[in-house]
Order: structure tokens, then C-alpha cells, then sequence
């Protein structure tokens, strides 16, 4: 079981990419890519390293897969998946890793996380996210 959530944790931004596509969730994919993008803008922009002993050598503020998790659990609530509490679930356990891994520190995950639900949140009160813009 660990072995299958390392596989989930390493490639969730392309498994989450690839959920979106099936659904036919063609807008709520190109916002979770301009989300994707934010994150290495502001990597670029805040420069914050890593935590020591990363083998990582890009900067580690916010976290993307953090920030992806975030989006991805948003976007689910608010178009009412039944399984959102297990998402939820998942996203605490993908949090966790990256920060005992050494991936990011807790700083670093939290404000990911946030930024993630908030650019999810943020499509949403502008009406991105309403039946007549996804396509089923």
C-alpha cells in the first residue's frame, strides 16, 4: 500500500491533469494548468530553498504538488464528488509526505495547499466553474 501512494504522491499533478481530461472538465483543466504555472512564477519570484537535505535543487516556495492537491479538492467539492472526503483525505496524507520526505518544509506546504484552494475558490466566484462552462 505505501508503495502505491509513493506512485500517487510522485505523479498527482499528471494524475490529477488526466482526471480532469476524462471528465471532459475542459476549463477546469486550463485553470488548473494557469494554477500550475502561478506556482513556478512564484517559485521564481519568492526564491525560498528547500528544506536542508532535499535532494530537490529548484525552489521549494509554495509547493506544487501542494498547490495542485488544494485545487484539485476545491474543484471537487464545489462540483459535489461524492468521494470529495476521501480527496480530503488523500490531500492530508500527500501534505504529510512532502514534508517528511524533506520535499518542503510545513511553511512551504500550508501556504501551496492555500494557494490552491483559494485560485480554485477564486474560478469559482467568477463563474468559471458553473454547469454552462464544463463541458460533461
Amino acid at each position: 500500500m505505501k508503495k502505491i501512494l509513493n506512485i500517487f504522491n510522485s505523479y498527482s499533478r499528471i494524475l490529477i491533469g488526466i482526471f480532469f481530461i476524462a471528465k471532459k472538465q475542459n476549463t477546469i483543466f486550463l485553470l488548473y494548468i494557469l494554477n500550475l504555472i502561478l506556482n513556478v512564477i512564484l517559485k521564481l519570484f519568492i526564491c525560498q530553498k528547500r528544506p536542508p537535505g532535499s535532494y530537490h535543487k529548484t525552489y521549494g516556495m509554495p509547493s506544487g504538488h501542494a498547490q495542485a492537491i488544494g485545487f484539485f479538492l476545491i474543484s471537487q467539492i464545489i462540483n459535489k464528488n461524492k468521494y470529495w472526503p476521501l480527496i480530503f483525505i488523500y490531500s492530508l496524507q500527500l501534505l504529510h509526505s512532502r514534508i517528511i520526505k524533506q520535499h518542503h518544509t510545513y511553511q512551504q506546504v500550508i501556504i501551496g495547499y492555500l494557494l490552491g484552494i483559494i485560485t480554485g475558490y477564486y474560478s469559482i466566484l467568477n463563474g468559471v466553474f458553473s454547469s454552462r462552462m464544463v463541458i460533461n
